[in-house]
C-alpha cells in the first residue's frame, strides 16, 4: 500500500468527533499528525498545500479531508479573492482548517 492508501485508510476508521482535541490529533500517525499540528499552529491551508504536507497527490488530498471533514476534525472555509476589477470573490478551492472541540469550562459554584 502507498502513503496515500495509508491515511485514507486510516481516516476511513476515524471515529466522528465534535471537534478535534490535541489528544485526537496526536493518535493519528506522522504524516496526517504532523500536518494537524501544523493547522493548528499556522492557521488554514488550502487543498493544494495540504497534499504537498502530507506528500501525496491532490486526488488523495481531497479524499483524506472530506473523511475528516466528515468526521469533525476540518472546517471547511473560502478565502475571499479580489479579481481584475477589484470586486471581492468567493474561491472556488477549498480551504480547510481543523475544527477543534469547544472547551469545557468548569461549572460556577452556586455559593459565589
Amino acid at each position: 500500500m502507498n502513503r496515500s492508501q495509508l491515511i485514507i485508510q486510516e481516516v476511513s476508521r476515524c471515529p466522528a468527533v465534535d471537534g478535534a482535541t490535541m489528544a485526537d490529533i496526536l493518535a493519528f500517525s506522522e504524516p496526517l499528525r504532523l500536518t494537524l499540528k501544523h493547522m493548528v499552529r499556522n492557521g488554514p491551508l488550502p487543498v493544494d498545500q495540504f497534499a504537498e504536507h502530507l506528500e501525496v497527490d491532490l486526488d488523495a488530498a481531497r479524499i483524506i479531508a472530506q473523511r475528516l471533514l466528515e468526521n469533525g476534525y476540518l472546517e471547511k472555509v473560502y478565502a475571499d479573492q479580489i479579481d481584475e476589477t477589484n470586486e471581492t470573490v468567493q474561491a472556488y478551492s477549498p480551504i480547510y482548517r481543523v475544527a477543534l472541540a469547544p472547551l469545557r469550562g468548569r461549572p460556577i459554584p452556586d455559593d459565589l
